[in-house]
């Protein structure tokens, strides 16, 4: 199997650089770099430049996840998508710099029933496919990510995978996260299964099954077992990232990256 990729997410208090050194620490030789928080957001371009020339200095491969937080992509608002596209195409930049496998993007959000969901869906289409020409020149692929609030959600399981496909471009495929599936009710397993060879990669955590967690994993309510039978059955093997919260220790880590073998192990 693959090596279990670690996502920056825990140690967002630290500079960017320590952080993918925290992981490299655990035993990561990918690291997802999460691009949130004031490191990030009062970073100059020339600053991203000179820490994409550290990062390749270490013996580490990566994938991005861009900020997302303050990011709409289906906004009814042209500025609000525009500058997501903007902040997106900044991402992309980066990651080529740090000649990442591919870019974790939100399709977004309807925020209010009354908005057209139509539209929405249609905005963030568009959005994407803005994004196709950087990712090509920099070689980078799209991940596009479920999200967890249901009844902001663009689109249902079906909906999502159909979504994903409709693009039917070699550079976009899906970053599934197994914590959002949850709380949206969908069947994790059945979405890896339909989404076959689009799936990039996994965003592995678990949930209470009430909020956007990001627990370790075990720790929830998430059923393990069926989700990495799901994933043996695959052709290939997408990324398993292990995206926990901001309070996870580096034991907690490598706890959730044994749990995540153990399961793979099996037969």
């Amino acid at each position: 199997m693959k090596s279990i990729v670690y996502s920056t997410l825990p140690f967002l208090h630290l500079t960017p650089l320590k952080a993918v050194k925290e992981c490299l620490a655990i035993g990561a030789d990918k690291v997802e770099v999460f691009m949130e928080g004031p490191s990030w957001s009062r970073m100059t371009d020339e600053m991203r430049r000179d820490l994409a020339d550290e990062l390749l200095q270490l013996p580490c491969q990566y994938s991005v996840h861009p900020p997302q937080f303050d990011l709409n992509l289906a906004s009814d608002w042209q500025s609000v998508r525009e500058a997501a596209i903007e902040e997106y195409k900044k991402a992309i930049h980066f990651a080529g710099l740090i000649n990442a496998s591919h870019i974790v993007i939100d399709p977004g959000y309807r925020h209010l029933p009354l908005s057209s969901l139509k539209e929405a869906r249609e905005s963030a289409k568009r959005g994407i496919e803005s994004l196709l020409t950087d990712a090509e020149r920099w070689s980078v692929l799209i991940g596009i990510e479920n999200g967890p609030v249901t009844q902001k959600l663009l689109f249902n399981e079906e909906e999502y995978v159909a979504f994903v496909k409709s693009f039917n471009h070699p550079m976009i495929g899906a970053v599934l996260d197994t914590g959002h599936a949850r709380l949206a009710k969908w069947d994790i397993s059945g979405v890896i299964d339909r989404l076959g060879v689009s799936l990039l990669a996994v965003h592995l955590n678990d949930t209470s099954g009430r909020v956007d967690n990001h627990l370790p994993l075990g720790s929830g309510v998430i059923e393990w077992k069926k989700v990495f039978q799901a994933l043996k059955y695959l052709t290939y093997e997408p990324d398993l990232v292990l995206e926990l919260n901001t309070e996870t220790s580096p034991e907690a880590l490598r706890e959730s990256s044994d749990y995540i073998q153990s399961f793979m192990r099996e037969r």
